[in-house]
């Protein structure tokens, strides 16, 4: 049986307390199998029903860090903004998933493309109110 991969750059990773989730938009059925993978850098792999991988790209560094510590984690199941599934599944930590680690590339990319749609005083403007507010936030 081939298992099918499906790349997933748009989840959210959540907290609530304790527990920690990964919400992604996924319109799948029912769940009777699931598992993540992850070894410590730019994604993780969700295999759900040994039929499909769902690789979720650009996992940035500060989730990385509360990944490594977990045994497992939730999964929410989305459809237009509407949980479809909510499991817990395992947490494996594997050595190696074969998947370039492009995070900053892409985080460049990104905000390359922002100071070139707004112009160059309105990005560093922005720039500003965000550190403020950051700064703001761990007083």
């Amino acid at each position: 049986m081939t298992v099918e991969k499906i790349l997933v750059d748009e989840f959210d990773i959540l907290k609530n307390g304790d527990q920690y989730a990964i919400g992604l938009d996924i319109d799948d059925g029912p769940i009777f199998e699931a598992d993540l993978m992850y070894d410590g850098r730019n994604c993780a792999i969700l295999t759900r029903n040994d039929e499909k991988a769902f690789l979720l790209t650009n996992i940035n560094p500060d989730a990385r860090q509360i990944l490594k510590k977990l045994d497992s984690i939730v999964i929410i199941e989305r459809i237009k903004g509407e949980v479809s599934n909510v499991y817990e599944v395992e947490l494996r930590h594997v050595e190696n998933i074969p998947y370039p680690d492009t995070f900053q590339e892409d985080v460049n990319k990104m905000l390359d493309d922002l100071k070139d749609e707004i112009g160059e005083d309105e990005f560093n403007e922005l720039m500003r109110a965000i550190a403020h507010e950051y700064k703001k936030s761990k007083k």
